[in-house]
């Protein structure tokens, strides 16, 4: 948290928080299964993964004006959102 700036904790700071706890379990995860499988075929698997569920949100984005609006919008409009 940055007090100077007098910014409150946001949705995007418990996302990242949940993303870091989601990675962790990950690695505790990938631990128990890395001596018994091949490394390789965990890692195909686990790319493979996140692509399939970012598909959706990826298509969802490419098809709205959501991109544009973003890219090409003032700062203010950003930070008020």
């Amino acid at each position: 948290l940055d007090d100077q700036a007098g910014v409150p904790p946001n949705v995007g700071d418990l996302l990242s928080l949940m993303a870091a706890a989601a990675s962790a379990m990950f690695i505790l995860r990938l631990e128990t299964f890395a001596c018994a499988t091949d490394p390789k075929a965990v890692n195909a698997v686990s790319t493979l993964s996140v692509a399939l569920l970012c598909l959706p949100w990826a298509l969802l984005v490419a098809g709205s004006s959501l991109t544009s609006d973003v890219l090409n919008g003032p700062v203010d409009v950003l930070a008020e959102s």
